[in-house]
């Protein structure tokens, strides 16, 4: 079997899990701090948000070490 095709189903699963967490979560709101200020933020935002810094890392490290062209 191709490594290619076990990873396409692991990445495919995982961006169902955040997909649904997402869902779940998007009117959760949490409290940060940035600079002093005091902001809220809903947790399915910041769940989307890590998500697609991950996607965004992993395709560039990818890029880097010349596995997609």
């Amino acid at each position: 079997m191709d490594w290619k095709l076990i990873l396409f189903f692991i990445v495919t699963l995982f961006t169902l899990l955040y997909f649904g967490l997402f869902w779940k979560n998007r009117h959760e709101k949490i409290n940060l701090r940035f600079f002093k200020d005091k902001i809220d933020v809903s947790l399915g935002l910041l769940m989307l948000a890590v998500f697609l810094d991950g996607a965004l890392i992993a395709a560039l490290l990818l890029w880097l070490l010349g596995l997609v062209k």
